[in-house]
């Protein structure tokens, strides 16, 4: 599957959560239809190129050299974590998205029904979708506002250019 797919499958439940939006403004979100639109953000992770949109924070990047054997991060998947880590829910490394989901879709939102096509949606994802690997201890840091996350996240993260 290609992203141009995956992101054609994706853009009825966007125009069907839009309209819902529309009939019940204070219920949607409630709506099984909305939690597809907002988990299917989280497939994009699949079609990411990882070398030039995943990135560290220095202390990840320390802890993973002292794991046995070393891991190089930049190579790991959400899929990849349990093979060096102990564990999502007890583990020491977490995979945070850069680029989150009220971030992708306040930029769809500001698309207007026309303009909201699959080639939009995938131009906005490698635009703008980025992820990175930092401890649990740095991720309890993190402010859930969209505005003081990315401040808070350009302060934990090793940048590295390739």
């Amino acid at each position: 599957m290609t992203i141009q797919e995956y992101t054609e499958a994706i853009v009825p439940i966007i125009l069907l959560c839009r309209k819902e939006k529309v009939l019940n403004p204070t219920s949607y979100r409630r709506s099984h239809l909305w939690y597809l639109y907002r988990e299917a953000f989280y497939g994009f992770s699949e079609f990411s190129d990882w070398k030039a949109k995943y990135r560290e924070s220095f202390k990840a990047n320390e802890m993973s050299k002292q794991l046995r054997p070393p891991v190089t991060l930049l190579n790991q998947t959400w899929y990849d974590q349990n093979n060096f880590d102990t564990g999502r829910l007890n583990g020491k490394f977490h995979l945070e998205h850069i680029y989150t989901g009220n971030m992708f879709r306040d930029a769809i939102d500001a698309l207007s029904d026309n303009e909201l096509t699959a080639k939009k949606v995938v131009d906005i994802i490698k635009k703008n979708y980025q992820l990175a690997w930092i401890l649990k201890v740095e991720d309890r840091q993190l402010s859930r506002k969209k505005e003081e996350k990315i401040f808070w996240m350009l302060l934990i993260l090793q940048i590295q250019e390739n």
